[in-house]
C-alpha cells in the first residue's frame, strides 16, 4: 500500500502529561540538531512526526563482538573492530577489566540509515584471515 510506504520513513512522538506547542518542538529540535540532521516534522492533534533527511544523523548502540582474537583485546583493538561497524563510544567494565572475554560489550555510535553487519572478516597476518561476529540487543 502507497500510503504505508510514504509513512514508514517517519518516527512518532508524543509528550506525557501535557502537549507541547508544534512551534516549541521545532525550535528545540533545531537547536539541539542544527549541526546532526535535517529533519521535517508534522503534528496532528496527538501525535508529533519526525523525518530525518540526513545521512549524519547518529545513535549509541550496544552490541557483542564475539571471537575477538586475545591479540585485539585492547583498547586500541577493540577500537579497530568496533570501527568496522560505527565509531566507538565505550566499552562495558567487564570488557575494559578483561573479567569477561569470550565476547566484548561495546557502545558504537552509527548512523541512523546503516545497515548493521552481522560478521566482518579480518585479517591478523597474511593468509590468517578470522570472521568477527557482532550481535545488536
Amino acid at each position: 500500500m502507497q500510503g504505508c510506504n510514504e509513512w514508514s520513513e517517519y518516527v512518532v512522538g508524543f509528550f506525557i502529561e501535557k502537549r507541547l506547542s508544534f512551534t516549541y518542538v521545532k525550535n528545540v529540535l533545531q537547536q539541539r540538531w542544527k549541526d546532526k540532521c535535517h529533519f521535517e516534522i508534522i503534528a496532528d492533534k496527538d501525535l508529533f512526526y519526525f523525518k530525518l533527511s540526513s545521512s549524519e544523523a547518529r545513535q549509541a548502540v550496544l552490541g557483542k563482538i564475539h571471537n575477538v582474537p586475545k591479540e585485539l583485546w585492547t583498547d586500541d583493538g577493540l577500537g579497530f573492530l568496533v570501527s568496522k561497524v560505527g565509531v566507538p563510544n565505550s566499552q562495558d567494565k567487564a570488557t575494559k577489566l578483561k573479567k569477561r572475554i569470550n565476547y566484548a560489550r561495546v557502545c558504537v555510535e552509527v548512523d541512523v540509515s546503516a545497515k548493521l553487519p552481522d560478521s566482518f572478516p579480518i585479517e591478523l597476518a597474511p593468509g590468517d584471515e578470522q570472521l568477527i561476529s557482532f550481535e545488536y540487543p
